[in-house]
């Protein structure tokens, strides 16, 4: 775990941060809150592929978590790098747009499906010549209620 800055401009220590994830840990083993793939995230109401929780003040491990997809969890930490993107992608999201989930932990899905990179030259990236996938509008489509099989492979998964 490397030292973060949050949104606020809090400097969080590696060390501080590690604490936090290990008292997340226990509180997990020993029944304290759920597991974040029971409840599915937070955003985009997926409960497939990789859900973690995000925790938003590493001051209180356990208090101020959100069970977040791994997509929306990057997303969500790009923000302050990509903010008119991590908008459009929330935007979305907001009115029932969700992707495949993600099976690996992959940060190129954010630049092939939302043009997200954590690099600071975008020009240096090279897309994917796959298409992106669809986004599937779950409250106005033919996918509502859809649920993703779970696949063996580490590949992610679409339509």
């Amino acid at each position: 775990m490397a030292e973060y800055t949050d949104k606020h401009g809090h400097i969080w220590t590696e060390a501080e941060r590690a604490a936090s994830y290990r008292k997340t840990q226990k509180a997990l083993k020993d029944g304290e809150i759920l597991p974040a793939k029971v409840i599915g995230c937070n955003r985009c109401k997926q409960k497939q592929g990789i859900i973690e929780y995000h925790n938003h003040c590493y001051q209180h491990p356990t208090e101020f978590l959100e069970p977040l997809c791994f997509r929306c969890h990057m997303v969500l930490h790009a923000e302050h790098k990509c903010p008119k993107e991590a908008d459009e992608y929330f935007d979305g999201v907001s009115y029932g747009k969700q992707w495949p989930p993600c099976i690996k932990r992959d940060l190129s899905i954010l630049w092939r499906d939302h043009e997200i990179t954590f690099k600071k030259n975008k020009e240096t990236m090279k897309k994917s010549k796959e298409p992106a996938s669809e986004p599937i509008n779950r409250y106005m489509s033919k996918y509502q209620n859809h649920v993703w099989p779970e696949s063996n492979s580490n590949t992610e998964q679409k339509p």
